[in-house]
């Protein structure tokens, strides 16, 4: 941080020792080594990020109805996302398809798509926390998608 890194550099450097999240007393449970060392950088660099696209982002709707233009549609973000989610690339895949989901948020077929990568991503997911965030986004696309 003092060398002007940014919290997408911090993250990728900070690595917490395979021995030390062996040890039974630090698995990471409830929480994250990722969502602490986030904390940290906000407590010492506050809210910015160091991102320029942070700074004063254009509204979340509006990127995506963009994106979506870009591939040939929402449909298209929500597929791509199902097939990252399959490959294992979850962070990307919920970032595409919550830009899908963005885009045509009254489609269910992209509700659906939405709540099966957000549940591939939560059998993946070893904290409680972040499970449980992820848990309320898919009862949210499973209700979407009834509607």
């Amino acid at each position: 941080m003092n060398k002007g890194a940014t919290l997408d550099d911090v993250l990728r450097s900070v690595k917490v020792p395979a021995e030390v999240l062996a040890k039974a007393y630090l698995l990471p449970k409830y929480d994250d080594p990722e969502f602490l060392v986030r904390s940290i950088y906000h407590f010492y660099a506050g809210w910015f990020d160091g991102n320029p696209v942070h700074l004063k982002p254009a509204p979340a709707t509006d990127l995506a109805l963009e994106l979506a233009g870009l591939v040939g549609g929402a449909r298209k973000l929500a597929e791509r996302a199902a097939a990252l989610s399959e490959a294992g690339q979850s962070r990307l895949a919920v970032q595409l398809v919550e830009f899908a989901s963005a885009a045509a948020p009254d489609d269910p077929g992209i509700q659906v798509a939405r709540a099966a990568v957000l549940r591939t991503c939560i059998d993946c997911e070893s904290s409680l926390m972040g499970k449980a965030f992820l848990a309320v986004y898919e009862r949210e696309a499973e209700q979407r998608a009834k509607r």
